[in-house]
This record gives C-alpha cells, structure tokens and sequence, in this order.
C-alpha cells in the first residue's frame, strides 16, 4: 500500500506538469482494489472544484490538516521531490482580500527565514500559486502543542524547567536577532516526541527595523501579553 501510494502520487504529478487531466474515475478503473486509497488522493482541498488534486506548487501532497495558524490553515503533507513530510500552511480565504494581513503573511516568511535555531519551526519555501493561494512550507514536527498536552495531564519527558529554559533560550535567539514573536503562548509551542519544546507561529512577529511604523499597536493572546 505506501508504495503504490507513492508511485500512484508521482505519476499524478507528471501528467499535470504535461498538461493532462487525471480524473478518480480512471484510476478507479485500473486499480478497483485500490479504490478507496485512490478517492483519498483525489479528495480536493476546501474551496478546490471536484477533480482537482490537493498537491500544492506540484510538488506538496496535503495529507490532512494539524492545526491552525494566525492567518492559515497548517496541513501535514509529503515533499514528493524529496520524499519527506513537512507542514504546509495555506492562507485562508477570509484574509485574501486583506493587504494588512497579507502583509503580515509576507513578514511571517521573511522573519521565520532568518531564524536558524533547534527550538524554532523553520521555513523551508514560500511562494503563491497560480489561482492567488499564498503558501508557507514548515519544518514537521510530529508531536502535540503545549496546550494540548497540558489538557492531556500528560507527564513532560523533560523537566519543566527545563522545558521553558529551553523556550527562553529560542526567544533569545530571536531578540538577539531583532525578531519579536508578538503572540508566544501554549499553542504555538510544539513538543516533539522526545519533550523537546519548539516554538512555531510568526505571524504575528516584527523586527526592530520595523517597530517605529507600529507604535502603539496592539497584537497579540490578551492573557499571554505582558502588562
């Protein structure tokens, strides 16, 4: 089954770069003991017209959505060019139409890029597609967020106090670098599998450079903000 799930989404790939259009209905003919992976592959992302292949820029594969973000939707997807799963975020529908929250989606790449740090989600690509659909391509890490452990009253494989020293340091990072977070709360912490704390979700963040054109503003979880 993962390898005709495999060879089955390569071949997908290559006939759409040809131009063709593959349709479920054929590939239901050639493998009918294979329907049901077949239907999964062609399910269509929200807002895409039936037929359509949830596989971004031709080279992501959406899998299935793991959370949200302060301007998109993060899905679990496989890198079909390089074999690997990543994170992928697609802006939602209710903020195309707005330039200040697109801009923000911008300087979400553009800050997270720079931020080379094990305790921080890094972005590996970003780009828009043809039909206007912005994109966000993340590290993946396969894990809980800090909110839902805690909802789980799970025991930390590491200390708490490790843990947050660990989450202190990240932020360091970034400050050294000039980079505020704006929105560091439970939910955009991720624990991966061995404790290890990473913090995700720049979408809110800014840089020193820009702090003068937003004096004032106010962003941000009002319960995680400081006084």
């Amino acid at each position: 089954v993962p390898l005709f799930r495999e060879l089955l989404l390569i071949d997908l790939v290559y006939r759409r770069r040809l131009g063709e259009t593959p349709t479920v209905e054929e590939y239901a003919r050639r493998f009918p003991d294979r329907a049901a992976i077949v239907a999964e592959i062609f399910k269509p992302q929200a807002g895409a017209s039936d037929g359509d292949l949830s596989v971004v820029a031709d080279r992501y594969q959406i899998e299935e959505p793991i959370g949200t973000g302060s301007f998109g939707i993060v899905y679990r997807a496989t890198d079909l060019e390089l074999g690997r799963t990543v994170a992928i975020k697609l802006r939602r529908n209710d903020i195309d139409d707005d330039t200040s929250r697109f801009q923000n989606w911008v300087e979400e790449a553009r800050l997270a890029a720079k931020l080379d740090h094990p305790g921080i989600v890094s972005v590996i690509a970003s780009g828009t597609q043809a039909e206007g659909t912005s994109y966000l391509v993340l590290q993946y890490i396969a894990g809980k967020t800090l909110k839902e452990q805690l909802k789980d009253e799970q025991p930390f494989l590491v200390g708490v106090s490790e843990l947050f020293a660990r989450v202190a340091d990240a932020l360091a990072y970034a400050h050294r670098r000039g980079c505020v977070h704006r929105d560091l709360k439970p939910d955009n912490i991720l624990i991966d599998h061995d404790g290890i704390p990473r913090i995700v979700d720049f979408g809110l963040a800014i840089h020193d450079e820009d702090r003068p054109g937003l004096a004032g503003e106010v962003a941000g979880s009002p319960i995680y903000m400081a006084p």
